[in-house]
Parts: structure tokens; C-alpha cells; sequence
């Protein structure tokens, strides 16, 4: 099988309505078109057999060079599209909108139309979804001591919401042919133009940048206050089972005694792939980390070369900071201080594999 040059996110499922009907022709009849000038697009009714996980398609297509996003009112709504396709693509682009935007060819339907004008009932209907299905596992394990991966997601969701103005405002200012009958038009002659300069020229270059961080950024750099190495300790010890496989875990207690310790941390962070916040008010205090590792984190999140996650491990003013804006793994709400030794454990062990995961381990 030829490896595809592009993969296609779309809301399937649901062929007999006439919606349904439309977007599932809308997507033969693309990837028939894209086949006959050579290009091969990846789609789940190609690569997807009986028992493979839907979740690890989505994160393939999320890792994809280029997304076709067929943009409908259902897609805006499944947990699929939006939780493990569009949103994971967004934070592996470091949550950068325009990172995003450079990467989905945003084909958008008629009765996406006013989801994108007015985006407050979509925002609804998440936060809805959101508070029924924490209903649901706080009646079903009320202590959350069974649902640790079902709570997984719905920290995701909340993660999604907070990023769904920008996501949305990403897709509005891509300048494609918007509706069926223009998407259509000329056998998709538009849409094709656009994809095959997208690989032609700006494509090879998209895939060598992201191939040179794979091979370049190997390294989870961890910026924290010496007033919680205890913390790092805590963390390092959940996080051996994924060192011995390979992970490497970078901190200033890896600096040997006589080195260049000011050369040593900027080589760490120019290798960083992802970066571990432990947030705290000493933290947050710091005028080292303000000063000398925080900006240049920042910086490279905001091009998408690394990926924040931050931990809060006391209660602190994060909302005064940049910090605010990047991703989380665990409930700022409920810091890893205030937790009992049995809730703490298995906040680390969620921890750890959110870091995995950004790892691509």
C-alpha cells in the first residue's frame, strides 16, 4: 500500500441521513479525484480493519503532515473528530494556531457555516457533554479510583474547550472554497491545486522540519523550583518504568559538578521535545526560571517545536502567567500538595503517561 501524502478527518457513522450521505460522497469522490493525479490520502475506511483502536487512527491522523478536515456540524460535535483528529493535531502543533492552520485544509460544509460565525452554542454543547459525562463517572466511581483512563478524557475535553476559540478562528482564516457546490467545483480542481503546492513546495519542507525535531528532540526537560526537588523525585520515580524504555528525563540535577551549568541547560533545552512545568508559587517566583528558561520554552512552543505540559504542585497565581495558556495534566483545582498518598499515586501515574504520550512513547 502507498503511503499516503495526506490524511482525511470527516464524521462518519451515520450514512443514511441525507447529511451523511452528502459528506461520505463528498469524501469518495475527494480521495477518487486526489488518486487520479497520484496522490494517495489515508482514510478510515482504508486503514481501519476489524479490533484496530479508532483512537490510534486519530493520533495518525494527527500526526500527518497535511489534514483534510471535511468541516460539518456533526464533525464539530464527534468526540472523534474533534477530540482525537482536530484537537490532537492542534496541541502537537504546540497549540499554535497558525502552526495548525499551515496543516488543515479546512473544507467547510453549509451547515458548519454558522457554528463558525457564532461559536458560543458549540462551546455550549461541549461544556454540556463535559459536565454529563463527569456526572456519569462520578456516579460510577465516586472516589475515582477505577476510571483513572475514562478521567483522562475529560480533562482532554476540557483542554479542548479552552483551545476551541482559537482552533475555530484557525479554520475561519484559511481561505478555501467554502460549501458543497464550491468544494465540488471542477472535480475539486481547487482544493487539489492547493494540496499539490502544499506538498510540491511548502510539504517537504513541513515533513524535514518535523522529521529534524524527531531526530534532534529526544529529550522531557523539567524546569522546577530546588524548593520542590521533592516533587521531581516523586515524579522521577512513577516516570522509571518509561525511562528504562527509553525516555530520557533532563533536569539540572543531571549537571555534573565542574561543568558549564548556564551551557548545559541551553543544550537541554535546544534538545527538549517536551517541556514539564512543576508550578508552584517558588516557582513562580523564580526569577531564574522567569528569566533564563522560561522564554525560551515559550518561544519554541509557540513555533511548535516542543510540547508544555505543566503539574501543579501547590496552589499558586499560574492564572497571572503565560502559564495559563498551555496544557495541564492534572486539575489545577486539585494540586498534587493537597492530595492524600493514595490519590497522589495515581495523579502520578496519569501524569507520567500524559508525558509518554507527548513523548510518542
Amino acid at each position: 500500500m502507498s503511503t499516503p501524502a495526506a490524511y482525511i478527518s470527516y464524521a462518519w457513522g451515520d450514512d443514511k441521513t441525507p447529511d451523511g450521505l452528502e459528506r461520505e460522497a463528498i469524501v469518495e469522490d475527494l480521495c477518487r479525484s486526489f488518486t487520479e493525479v497520484g496522490i494517495v490520502i489515508g482514510r478510515d475506511k482504508n486503514e481501519v480493519r476489524p479490533g484496530d483502536s479508532i483512537e490510534a487512527f486519530g493520533v495518525r491522523i494527527a500526526k500527518a503532515p497535511l489534514i483534510l478536515a471535511v468541516i460539518s456540524a456533526r464533525s464539530l460535535r464527534s468526540e472523534w473528530c474533534m477530540l482525537y483528529e482536530l484537537y490532537e493535531a492542534y496541541m502537537r502543533r504546540g497549540g499554535n494556531s497558525q502552526e495548525f492552520a499551515a496543516d488543515v485544509v479546512a473544507l467547510v460544509l453549509d451547515d458548519a457555516e454558522l457554528d463558525l460565525g457564532d461559536s458560543k452554542p458549540l462551546v455550549d454543547y461541549w461544556k454540556a457533554k463535559c459536565s454529563e459525562y463527569k456526572e456519569m463517572l462520578d456516579a460510577a466511581d465516586p472516589n475515582a479510583e477505577r476510571s483513572l483512563e475514562s478521567r483522562k478524557v475529560l480533562v482532554k475535553c476540557r483542554h479542548m474547550i479552552e483551545s476551541l476559540p482559537d482552533m475555530l478562528l484557525a479554520i475561519r482564516r484559511i481561505a478555501m472554497p467554502r460549501g458543497s457546490v464550491a468544494i465540488r467545483r471542477d472535480d475539486f480542481a481547487d482544493i487539489r491545486a492547493y494540496v499539490q503546492a502544499k506538498l510540491g513546495a511548502s510539504g517537504p519542507q513541513t515533513i524535514s522540519y518535523h522529521l529534524h525535531l524527531k531526530l534532534t528532540r529526544t529529550r522531557a526537560f523539567v524546569s522546577y523550583s530546588h524548593k520542590d526537588a521533592r516533587w521531581l523525585d516523586r515524579l522521577n520515580v512513577m516516570l522509571k518504568p518509561f525511562t528504562r524504555d527509553g525516555m530520557e528525563v533532563w533536569s539540572d540535577q543531571k549537571i555534573k559538578p565542574g561543568s558549564l551549568w548556564a551551557e548545559e541547560i541551553r543544550k537541554a533545552l535546544a534538545e527538549a521535545k517536551v517541556a514539564i512545568l512543576l508550578v508552584s508559587p517558588d516557582f513562580l517566583a523564580s526569577d531564574f526560571i522567569h528569566e533564563n528558561e522560561l522564554p525560551p520554552l515559550l518561544a519554541e512552543a509557540e513555533r511548535g517545536g516542543v510540547v508544555i505540559l505543566w503539574i501543579p504542585i501547590h496552589f499558586s497565581n499560574y492564572k497571572q502567567t503565560r502559564i495559563k495558556d498551555y496544557r495541564y495534566v492534572w486539575d489545577p483545582s486539585r494540586p498534587l500538595a493537597s492530595l492524600s498518598k493514595s490519590k497522589l499515586n495515581r495523579a502520578l501515574v496519569v501524569i507520567s503517561e500524559a508525558i509518554a504520550e507527548a513523548m510518542d512513547l
